[in-house]
């Protein structure tokens, strides 16, 4: 047990050391770059990209409920719930159509489209 094995000190280290080799912990090997890999610019370049994006997108999603603000202001019966579905699936419908886009340009183009983002 591992109250025996704390005790005995040597044991424990042994077993430690017999864990870490069966679970081979090391750090993965890079994947090779093959020919389609997508160029990339300098670090600091692109830590301004994602930052401008990430700014571009918080602006985008913080706007996004003003027209449901607005229809709801002008209709004031209606409760606030009514327009949550249809925001949620005109996002989802507006992400999976650039996704779409996107995965075709990119395969008619002859390069490999990463499927892990969904």
């Amino acid at each position: 047990s591992f109250a025996h094995s704390a005790r005995e000190g040597s044991s424990f280290m042994s077993s430690n050391a017999q864990l870490e080799a069966a679970l081979n912990v090391q750090e993965p090997n890079p994947a090779p770059a093959d020919d389609n890999t997508p160029s990339v610019g300098s670090r600091s370049a692109d830590r301004v990209l994602g930052a401008g994006l990430a700014l571009l997108g918080g602006g985008l999603c913080g706007i996004q409920a003003i027209p449901s603000d607005l229809y709801l202001n002008s209709h004031k019966n209606l409760s606030k719930i009514t327009t949550v579905l249809p925001q949620c699936m005109g996002v989802w419908l507006g992400a999976t159509i650039i996704y779409l886009l996107h995965a075709s340009v990119a395969r008619l183009a002859g390069n490999r489209v990463p499927h892990s983002v969904i």
